[in-house]
């Protein structure tokens, strides 16, 4: 027993000292990949209120258009224009019936003029404080904002609707 077992030792290599050069490069790497993150958890973080802000000026802007083409068109026609009332000899109105074709024509002539309003707009600005997309309530107002636009894009789908009611059916007790 002379001899006690050994193993071979474990060699490390040298580090190399990192030169000024390395180190900084690292630093930026690491810089980037911190400020990307941010980016990226700033971005889901206000992705929601950002469309619905998006959303609102489209609506906005759709509804604004829609009503002064309405209002324009609409001056042209008188409700005899689009409907028929008929009474009984007591001056009663029996029924009233609905023209078709004016009411057509007046759809049609509101949807071209809107889609026309539409298509020549260019682009619709939306203003966005970057306080309201953080959640800061106190900074909405005064922090930097930035503008998007919007591109149109869509269709216009319309759709009438009418609902006649009896009056004279009706009994008033006092």
């Amino acid at each position: 027993m002379d001899k006690i077992y050994s193993r071979p030792r474990i060699r490390f290599r040298k580090r190399k000292n990192k030169t000024k050069k390395q180190k900084i490069k690292q630093i930026i790497f690491l810089i980037i990949v911190i400020f990307v993150i941010l980016i990226i958890t700033f971005i889901k973080a206000a992705y929601p209120i950002f469309m619905v802000s998006c959303e609102n000026a489209a609506s906005s802007t759709a509804i604004s258009i829609l009503n002064t083409e309405v209002n324009e068109i609409m001056i042209m026609y008188s409700y005899d224009d689009l409907v028929n009332v008929q009474k009984d000899t007591n001056g009663n109105v029996s029924y009233i019936e609905a023209k078709i074709i004016p009411i057509n024509e007046l759809i049609a002539k509101i949807t071209n003029n809107v889609q026309v309003k539409i298509d020549s707009a260019s682009t619709i600005p939306v203003k966005i404080n970057l306080g309201s997309v953080s959640g800061i309530s106190s900074l909405s107002a005064i922090s930097p904002s930035f503008e998007i636009a919007l591109e149109r894009a869509g269709g216009i789908e319309t759709e009438i609707k009418s609902e006649f009611t009896s009056v004279r059916n009706k009994s008033y007790q006092t």
